[in-house]
């Protein structure tokens, strides 16, 4: 499995060859090296992470070898991919900084941009560029599947997120790292390239705001009883947002507190926004309360 020298074409220059895939073994790390490799069959990508999760992925056909250490998993990488928790991508850049060679270029599949980004720029030295990177599937369900799936991220979208001092554009970014746009691409994801500040704002509107609200909409339920009735009673969007009393994971929290400030900003938004319309409500207008017509401009 570890010789591929037959490869029917030779690497163009330049061209991403050897992914060092880090916590390799979880389905969504593992998903995009089965993209991956099925556009690039000359693609050699070694994985590091725990035993069992290493023998998964290569038996799925998602890693070509098993590193034993960090060093060795990133010895002649091309590209090195942090997947997995933010408090772990942090400090693995850490452990990277005196490791990598001028040259190799490091992303992540992390949810939170800024924290990640930022570290880099201030850890890695000179000649090693970062871009962030957060594939999201075209589904989000609340259980995502147990196992890797190269199509898992198709119809989806992959945000990058590249460093504001190489333009943080669209252009700069195809124009610096073509084929990390390419492996993009072989996703079947939709490519955004936004600054990380940028999607950071958009994620504490879209995904980290509901997951404050759901914990509200639970203490709110809990208060009134009668659970069954409730439940009858609840919508299907309003029951998929109430948790009941478990709370996120350990991973969400990490996001949440990642984001802190974006999220704080997102929360003020909303209670204003929430202000307003109690405002209409009281005074008989309904449409103004619901944002409709000219009142709720």
């Amino acid at each position: 499995m570890d010789d591929l020298s037959n490869a029917s074409e030779d690497p163009a220059p330049g061209a991403i060859q050897h992914v060092a895939l880090l916590s390799a073994g979880r389905p969504a790390a593992s998903s995009l090296a089965l993209a991956w490799k099925a556009a690039r069959p000359e693609l050699t990508v070694t994985g590091l992470g725990a035993p069992d999760a290493l023998e998964a992925a290569e038996a799925a056909g998602a890693i070509d070898r098993k590193a034993a250490s960090l060093d060795a998993a990133v010895a002649g990488a091309d590209l090195v991919v942090l997947t997995g928790r933010l408090i772990t991508a942090l400090r693995r850049l850490e452990e990277l900084a005196s490791q990598l060679e001028p040259g190799t270029l490091v992303t992540d599949t992390g949810a939170v941009k800024r924290p990640i980004t930022r570290h880099a720029a201030e850890t890695l030295p000179g000649g090693v560029p970062f871009v962030g990177g957060h594939p999201v599937p075209a589904t989000r369900a609340e259980a995502p599947p147990p196992s890797a799936d190269a199509a898992r991220f198709d119809g989806g979208t992959y945000f990058l997120c590249p460093p504001e001092a190489d333009g943080g554009g669209e252009a700069e970014l195809r124009e610096r790292h073509p084929d990390l746009c390419a492996l993009v691409e072989a996703t079947g994801a939709e490519r955004r390239v936004l600054p990380a500040a940028r999607h950071d704002r958009l994620a504490a509107t879209a995904r980290d705001l509901p997951a404050f609200l759901s914990a509200a909409l639970t203490e709110v339920a809990s208060d009134e009883g009668d659970h069954a009735a409730l439940r009858a009673l609840m919508p299907p969007a309003y029951r998929s947002l109430v948790w009941g009393r478990e709370g996120p994971s350990p991973e969400t929290r990490e996001e949440l507190t990642g984001n802190e400030g974006p999220l704080l900003d997102a929360l003020g938004r909303y209670v204003r926004a929430l202000q307003t319309a109690r405002r209409h409500l009281a005074a008989g207008d309904l449409d103004a309360a619901l944002g409709l017509g000219d009142g709720g401009s």
